[in-house]
Parts: structure tokens; sequence; C-alpha cells
């Protein structure tokens, strides 16, 4: 499948799903409970997601976080 089969979705309490075509696969799992307030997906395959004070570079389709920025006081 392309990456064009694949997006995420943000969910009424503020997780966010991937999505395959019009199949939920998973939920993204940033291993906290942060909410998701922004998130865009890049040509490679990865995604950045930002929560209320972290920001994450994630794998969704493998459902893995590869790093967190920390260190923010507020929200980002």
């Amino acid at each position: 499948p392309s990456l064009e089969d694949w997006r995420m979705d943000r969910t009424t309490d503020g997780r966010l799903v991937v999505i395959q075509g019009k199949k939920i696969i998973h939920p993204l799992d940033l291993g906290t409970k942060d909410r998701v307030y922004s998130y865009t997906w890049m040509k490679d395959g990865r995604a950045v997601v930002g929560g209320i004070s972290q920001m994450y570079l994630v794998d969704p389709k493998a459902n893995r976080v590869i790093r967190r920025y920390v260190g923010h006081t507020s929200h980002i």
C-alpha cells in the first residue's frame, strides 16, 4: 500500500488513531496520556505529533515513538 492510503485522525478524547484506507489500524501509542493537539505526516512515512508539553517523532505504521522532545513548561 502507498503512503496515500495511510492517514491519522484525532478522536474526540484527543487520542490519535492510524488509519489505512477506511480501517482503523491502531491507536497511536505515545507512551503517555498527553493530549494530541497537532500532527503532520512527513513524506518519509514518519510523523510529528504535538502534545500539551512535548513533541514526538513517531513511526505511525510501526506504532512507536522514535524520539521525544521535552522541556517545555507550557502548551506547545
